[in-house]
Order: structure tokens, then sequence, then C-alpha cells
């Protein structure tokens, strides 16, 4: 692209100014994360881990609201909790600040890896990562997105250079979230990656035994945990504040929730083709955007994972579109998430660059769908 590293450095540091404002305003939203939002939630459950609280909402909920953090249910697989074991032995302000280091350190191995991966100067890597608007969100506000956009990068990284092991283990690791994990399934199931996905079932059936442990023994957990993600998903199902993929489009528009999610599986199913015939870079780089398009859960802070998608886009995309295309997803990620109703705009980078992609793929036939 055709500007300056000044200038790069100038706009970027803009972006992420502009995410941050939220906190910059009001750095007391930190205190509301560590003891109100989703991360006093992980704390709650890396305190509770093995006690058989993480599937009863109604017990751990219980506990929660006896320690002073906000009644909320663990929607994760209860073996995700063991990963907040250790933070559990601080207070959760203390806690949240200690998470906030990891995550940056694992968004700064994102960057080492986009740079391995699409052949970028690791500074421009970096300022890549953290000038997008979702990273900054998703630091803030004490999410784990971090750790899976290091497993999808590894596992682009795998497919990439052929190596079936490491790639089962990426997508294996990245079961702790499921809907995060669907979309890599998918691709290596039509890309007859056998092995590979012999062994993301083997780290399958390890996080089942792990979930065992986690919730004291109960080795039908599943039915509990499903209980859980359904009631919790159907309370929490529409907001027009912070909507941005398809089945959240819809829902925020009062659309029944099996229309939504049918839309959201059919959005999933029409890309398996192209990511069965594409390269193996740009399948995986796509099946991230494709997979989050697709989710019938996300918040705009979700939209890290993105940045696979928009890399690749840097390399693919003809001249002429690059720089205007990267600069509004750019913006419209900053935009989405430090906004009210900003998810609208996040939703034309997300859904938009989706349905880009699935169109172009299609009226190119076996060419690259990005190549132009």
């Amino acid at each position: 692209m055709r500007t300056s590293s000044s200038g790069m450095w100038f706009y970027g540091t803009l972006c992420a100014i502009y995410s941050s404002l939220p906190f910059i305003v009001a750095p007391q939203r930190f205190r509301d994360v560590a003891n109100v939002n989703d991360f006093a939630n992980y704390w709650s459950a890396g305190a509770t881990v093995g006690s058989g609280l993480l599937t009863d909402p109604g017990r751990l909920e219980a506990w929660e609201a006896a320690h002073d953090v906000a009644p909320h249910p663990f929607v994760y697989p209860p073996g995700f909790a063991w990963f907040y074991a250790p933070f559990a032995h601080f207070p959760p302000m203390t806690a949240l600040m200690i998470e906030l280091v990891v995550m940056i350190a694992l968004f700064g191995l994102a960057a080492l890896l986009i740079a391995e991966i699409y052949g970028f100067p690791r500074w421009f890597a970096a300022l890549g990562v953290f000038a997008w608007g979702p990273t900054v969100s998703t630091i803030e506000a004490g999410q784990n997105t971090g750790l899976a956009l290091v497993l999808m990068l590894t596992a682009i990284l795998a497919l990439a250079s052929r190596r079936p092991l490491l790639l089962g283990v990426a997508v294996g690791l990245l079961l702790y979230k499921p809907t995060d994990a669907l979309a890599f399934l998918l691709l290596l199931l039509v890309r007859r990656e056998w092995r590979a996905l012999a062994v993301a079932t083997l780290f399958g059936l390890g996080w089942y035994v792990l979930s065992v442990g986690a919730s004291g023994g109960d080795w039908l957990w599943p039915i509990a945990y499903a209980n859980t993600v359904h009631a919790w998903y159907a309370a929490n199902s529409s907001n027009p504040y912070q909507v941005f993929t398809v089945p959240t489009l819809l829902l925020a528009a009062q659309t029944p929730v099996v229309v939504a999610v049918a839309t959201g599986a059919i959005v999933l199913i029409s890309a398996l083709p192209l990511l069965a015939r594409v390269s193996g870079l740009e399948a995986a780089s796509m099946a991230t955007l494709v997979g989050l398009a697709a989710s019938v859960h996300a918040w705009p802070y979700s939209a890290a994972v993105m940045l696979p998608a928009v890399c690749y886009a840097m390399t693919s995309l003809p001249n002429s579109l690059r720089l205007p295309i990267i600069i509004a997803a750019y913006v419209g990620a900053a935009v989405g998430v430090s906004t009210a109703y900003g998810g609208y705009a996040l939703a034309m980078v997300c859904v938009g660059g989706t349905l880009w992609w699935l169109l172009t793929g299609y009226r190119a036939g076996s060419r690259a769908p990005l190549a132009g």
C-alpha cells in the first residue's frame, strides 16, 4: 500500500486511541470489567473449578453474589475454567491487570505469526494488530480473544505449510470455545485433513475429561452445559447496540431464533465449496471471517479474530482496491467497538466482506476469489 511508515503509525495510533475512547473517558470501566462484566465470571469460574458449581448456574450465581461479583453463568466448556484458576488467587481487579498483560503478550505473539504467515515486516504486523479496534476492545474488556487468535493463526500456518499434527493440535485447543472452532472443524472436513481432524478429535476428548474434573466429577456435564448455553443465549440474543453478524442482525430485527440460526448456517455451508478448492492459506484465513459472520452470538470485541482475513486481503486484493478497502475496514472496526450502534459499521466489514468473498469466489470459478 502506497503510504509512508510514519503515516501508517499516525493513522494506526489514531485508530487505537479512538477504539479505546470508552475507557479513556471513563477509566472506572475497568472496575466494572473486574467485578461486573465477563471477566468477573471468568474469575469466579477459576475460583470454583472442580466444585460442581460450573454446571449449576443457580449455585454459581449465588457464590458470585456472595463474593461481590455480578452473577453470571459460565458458558464455556467447564474444562476451560482451569485456565483461570491461577487468576483466582488474586482479587478480581489485580487478576484483571494480570490478564491484560497476558492478552497483550498473546496479541504480540499473534503479530509475530502474522509476519511469518503473510510476509509482513514485524513492525507492520504489530501495528496492524494493535491498530485494529477489536484488539484494543478485547484487551480492555478482559476477554480471551487473543488466545483464540493465536490458535487460529497457528492453524493457518500449519495448513499453509502442510503440518497436519500442528494443525490438529491448534484446532483441538481452539475447542475451548466451540463457536470459534466450528468453521475450522468444517475446514478440516472439506479439505480432507483426516490426520488433523483425528488429532482435533482427541483434543475434544481431552476437553471432555478436563470438564469432568472441572464440574466436580459429572460425566454428564454436556447436558447441563447445553441447557445453560441455550438459556443464556435466549436471554441475550438481541442487542441492537452490539450486533454485527448475520444471525445477530436478524435477532435484533426480531426475527425468530430458528430463522436467524438457520441463516447463519446457510452462510457457513455456502462457503464450504470455496474453502475446499482455494489455497490452504486463503481457506484458513477466510474461515475466520466466515465463521464469525455466521456466529449466533458474538460481540464486537470478538472481531479480533477477523485479522487473518484482513491480512490476507492486504496481500491479495487488486492494487486499485487494496488501500480504500483496508482503510474502510479499520475505520469500521474502530467505530464498531467504541460507538453506540457502532456494530452496524462493523457489520459492513464482517458480513459485507463475507458476502463479497462468496460472490466473487463463485464468479471467479477456479481462480482465487481475492485475486480479482
